[in-house]
């Protein structure tokens, strides 16, 4: 497992997964791209409400983890859902040939689509149906946290999907 970014930072999983490319002006959308994500919890005394972290690197070397190609906080508005319905495809514009594909979508702010969601929503593939269930058991623990610590701090947390 690679070295956590900053000092004190825990990491609570790490791994490839498959990252489906947003649509933009250098992209169609349609690639997927293999990435090396870390989930981190933030490090013992930091600043309250501070939340974990999901960023993705182009390889597991540690110069690499260092410095993430994107990221993003994982608070307690966040979602995390497998994509297993043709309905559940369409909602993120998903072909329904991909039904069987171990997919989910982690979403930082579910919502309505405009540009702060699109860019905080991630649609990603595991490489098994046990990275899949890992993730997603993952992703969802650390919102819970992220739930928790936001309530002692005031914020108010929507749900898991």
């Amino acid at each position: 497992m690679p070295p956590p970014q900053q000092a004190g930072e825990k990491v609570l999983s790490s791994g490839w997964l498959n990252k489906k490319a947003r649509t933009n002006a250098f992209s169609s959308g349609k690639n997927w791209n293999r990435r090396y994500f870390v989930l981190v919890a933030p490090p013992p005394g930091a600043r309250r409400g501070a939340f974990p972290t999901l960023r993705y690197c182009n390889s597991d070397a540690p110069a690499s983890v260092s410095q993430p190609r994107g990221g993003v906080a994982v608070g307690p508005n966040a979602a995390v859902r497998v994509l297993d319905t043709e309905e559940s495809l369409a909602e993120f514009d998903l072909p329904p040939k991909l039904l069987g594909k171990r997919l989910f979508a982690f979403q930082a702010k579910p919502g309505a689509p405009d540009a702060a969601t699109a860019k905080s929503t991630y649609v990603l593939e595991a490489e098994s149906s046990a990275a899949l269930q890992h993730w997603v058991a993952a992703l969802t623990e650390a919102i819970s946290k992220a739930r928790h610590s936001g309530s002692m701090s005031g914020a108010n947390g929507a749900g898991v999907t």
